[in-house]
């Protein structure tokens, strides 16, 4: 009996040293979406393992907060952290992370949790990222129109608005299509800096760019030249007719007449 248990618990050591044990966090949120500094949150999520594991979860902020917290999971593959005092953790304003991993994962494989902390208030982001294609630096001449459009690398968010911070006056952008354009005047050459600006709730990504407005010379058409007309001829004078006396008094010939 006693060589059969051995043999029992030496067969089940050898299946553990070829079947490894593996657990990793398939899932993790909070409880709530929103909440305030004097509130409590819960970390849960799921793991994909039906045995119990052990989980942890590291949470820091900005500054120097941190947090590590330990749960086990249950036989259906879910955890529950016990709640978390809001004020222990949330101190200064920013993004915090929670990253929740099993006692199989690196803390660098688990999953992430991004909270928005401000105003007392903090806020679950959702789990994507609202990042911008790049735009890069742009030229254009005095006058002439500069248009180009905003885009994220994210078609499946909707909700997206885009804006301008410290764009040179003229310079608009659509909110709802990321459409730019402006026509600089003929007084605005030289080099503009400005952020394009999109967000999609909390979310938020910019880009800084530079704008580059070439002089454009003013050409200035000269006044026509006029050729004055010629002078008239010179008037002849008609002289004395032929068949007039000079001898004869001139009121003779008045008198005739």
């Amino acid at each position: 009996m006693k060589m059969t248990v051995g043999l029992v618990a030496m067969f089940s050591l050898v299946l553990l040293m070829i079947v490894p044990v593996h657990a990793e966090v398939t899932s993790a949120t909070l409880d709530k979406a929103s909440f305030s500094i004097d509130s409590k949150f819960t970390v849960q999520g799921t793991v994909d393992d039906i045995n119990k594991v052990t989980l942890l979860a590291s949470m820091k902020g900005p500054s120097v907060e941190k947090l590590t917290r330990t749960a086990m999971s249950d036989n259906d593959g879910k955890f529950s952290f016990l709640p978390v005092n809001a004020d222990d953790l949330f101190q200064t304003k920013g993004i915090y992370e929670i990253t929740v991993f099993t006692e199989y994962q690196i803390p660098e494989n688990g999953t992430v949790i991004k909270i928005d902390y401000g105003n007392g208030i903090a806020t679950l982001l959702p789990d994507y990222e609202v990042i911008l294609n790049s735009i890069g630096n742009k030229q254009v001449d005095e006058t002439a129109e500069l248009t180009f459009t905003a885009s994220i690398t994210d078609s499946q968010i909707i909700d997206e608005q885009f804006s301008l911070d410290k764009q040179p006056n003229g310079a608009i952008i659509n909110k709802d299509t990321g459409v730019f354009t402006w026509t600089p005047t003929n007084t605005q050459s030289g080099g503009y800096v400005f952020d394009i600006i999109v967000k999609a709730g909390v979310l938020e990504d910019r880009e800084t760019i530079t704008v580059t407005v070439v002089d454009k010379p003013v050409v200035t058409t000269p006044p026509p030249v006029t050729t004055p007309p010629p002078p008239p001829p010179p008037v002849e004078p008609l002289g004395i007719a032929s068949f007039v006396d000079e001898t004869i008094d001139p009121q003779s010939y008045v008198d005739r007449y």
